[in-house]
């Protein structure tokens, strides 16, 4: 299935219009199909918003498969996952320096345990 079809599919399937998208990601009606009817390329800064307004995953919508994921297993020690929190959300700062800043204090504070752990990688 091309991904025009997929587009119509979606939109059929949820009871949605070609001109609620329209409005949603800012385009003419006219250009949506235009992707639907005449297999024209969806440039890539639509896919985003096409599958946030679609409700489905961006994998799912171009080649028509769900990738799986992995389950994160739900942590049981409060006070481990407050310190994977904390460190989450230091290496997700936009600011590189704050990640570098995080990366040396945490090599400084477990060396030791870096060390071993780099090991193990390398022997596996």
């Amino acid at each position: 299935m091309l991904i025009g079809e997929r587009l119509q599919t979606e939109l059929t399937n949820k009871g949605l219009k070609q001109k609620e998208l329209a409005l949603a990601i800012s385009v003419p009606t006219s250009t949506i199909n235009n992707w639907i009817k005449k297999s024209r390329d969806i440039p890539s800064q639509y896919i985003i918003p096409i599958c946030e307004f679609l409700k489905i995953s961006v994998p799912y919508f171009l080649t028509g498969k769900e990738i799986e994921t992995k389950k994160i297993e739900v942590i049981p020690d409060p006070e481990l996952k407050r310190m994977i929190d904390i460190l989450t959300e230091i290496m997700s700062d936009p600011d590189p320096r704050r990640r570098a800043w995080a990366t040396i204090q945490f090599e400084d504070a477990f060396r030791s345990y870096c060390a071993l752990h780099d090991e193990k990688k390398m022997q596996a």
